[in-house]
């Protein structure tokens, strides 16, 4: 009896529930009164006058996101992180409306624009490639182009590591050159794992966003590459040289203030294919809060393939 109650306690215990602010991609400003349903024909929620709401519901549900004037959002549920999470919706102004005139074409821009020498720029727990994937000149800036695939190229199959993946604006800055925004275009960043890195066919890293319904910038967008320690728990302690196997590791530990626990070899992470002095810019960041630097005349431009249907 006790274990039948149990189990109905289980049936009829509510889903949990899921907070989230939604914002306007291009202004960051909260939006008020977005309905967000999850599949039924009436509005679960509906956002306040601070873009906020709260929903029970299953973690395997997909939600849609609609308001006047933006374009339509589904996604999966996002796991609950410690607040809430930020999504994001694209104004109209920059979304497809009724320009389906013809089929579109498939073209796919990168980060380099020639061959060159090829070598592996590696990553560390914490730091951050930024690729700058820019509109070639042929493909006019006034025509809609909707992001299909990102690719990503591995130089080698990492042992350890998960890569956190962004999509961002690009900011124009006085010198004329481009770096990256601060503007999200993704509503929530994507993570890697270590198994999909390592199941990349031919070491090529394809996530597909055509569901997203993703207009590129006319200018192009920064693909930011975060590197991540393969067990979320483990903080990155600092550089070493590990006596026992003679070769220079990274030490990570459970506590951010105590000794490593454990040695990684450092090429154990994920290191990207880079091509010496060719392409836009690739930009670098050594921490999470810290500032982007331009390393293309040292490091090479590290590639990054974007495909996109254009209309």
């Amino acid at each position: 009896m006790l274990s039948f109650l149990l189990f109905a306690g289980l049936l009829l215990a509510p889903p949990p529930t899921y907070s989230a602010v939604v914002v306007d991609a291009a202004t960051n400003q909260p939006l008020a009164g977005v309905s967000v349903r999850t599949g039924s024909a009436s509005p679960a929620a509906t956002t306040d006058t601070r873009g906020r709401f709260s929903i029970a519901v299953a973690p395997s549900a997909t939600l849609e996101l609609a308001l006047l004037g933006y374009a339509r959002l589904r996604l999966p549920v996002p796991p609950q992180s410690a607040g809430a999470d930020t999504l994001r919706l694209l104004p109209q102004a920059y979304a497809l409306a009724d320009v389906q005139v013809r089929p579109p074409r498939e073209l796919t821009f990168s980060s380099v624009s020639e061959r060159a020498h090829e070598f592996g720029h590696d990553l560390f727990p914490g730091q951050a490639l930024a690729m700058l994937v820019a509109r070639p000149a042929t493909v006019p800036a006034e025509q809609p182009c909707v992001l299909k695939s990102v690719r990503l190229y591995l130089r080698d199959k990492p042992q350890e590591g998960r890569v956190r993946l962004r999509l961002v604006a690009i900011q124009p800055v006085a010198d004329g050159h481009a770096r990256p925004g601060s503007n999200d275009l993704l509503p929530v960043p994507l993570i890697l794992s270590l198994e999909q890195l390592q199941a990349a066919p031919r070491k090529q890293v394809v996530i597909d966003f055509s569901s997203y319904n993703l207009l590129v910038p006319a200018a192009g967008l920064c693909v930011v590459a975060e590197c991540l320690t393969t067990d979320p728990v483990d903080v990155f302690f600092k550089f070493q040289w590990d006596e026992k196997k003679k070769r220079p590791s990274i030490g990570l530990s459970h506590n951010p203030g105590g000794p490593a626990e454990r040695l990684v070899y450092w090429h154990d992470f994920p290191s990207f294919t880079a091509r010496q002095g060719v392409g836009p810019q690739t930009w670098y960041r050594v921490r999470p809060q810290g500032e982007w630097q331009d390393k293309t005349p040292v490091t090479g431009t590290v590639r990054a393939d974007i495909t996109v249907l254009a209309y």
